[in-house]
């Protein structure tokens, strides 16, 4: 069940990627964003009307732990070193088929977005 500003080309290209959720959340507002953690009891409405979650033991983010593929496109283009580093073609496509093991039959958000303030980035 796709819901929330979906086309039947979006669910199609999930489908031919081997994705197949149980529903598909896209581009939600951040008040229905807020109003489901709310009522899936993920999160509750502080005093300043902010959202407030427990995230557990894992709450940040490792800004060293950034892996890209290296193939025939970024072999050259990419600042390989402590941040940068190399993924196998052949592991990312392990670990893509774990990811859609993983959310098959589960509910997924989706939101359509871009990095970058360059228009010509994006």
């Amino acid at each position: 069940e796709i819901l929330t500003n979906s086309t039947e080309k979006f669910s199609s290209q999930l489908t031919s990627f081997g994705i197949n959720p149980a529903k598909v959340h896209r581009n939600l507002t951040v008040r229905q964003m807020a109003e489901l953690a709310v009522q899936r009891k993920e999160g509750v409405i502080n005093s300043t009307g902010s959202l407030s979650v427990n995230t557990g033991k894992y709450t940040g983010r490792s800004p060293d732990d950034r892996f890209i593929v290296c193939d025939d496109k970024t072999r050259d283009t990419v600042d390989w070193g402590k941040v940068n580093h190399q993924f196998p073609s052949g592991k990312f496509e392990a670990l893509l088929q774990k990811m859609k093991d993983f959310v098959d039959g589960k509910e997924l958000f989706v939101y359509d977005a871009f990095v970058g303030a360059d228009p010509r980035d994006r």
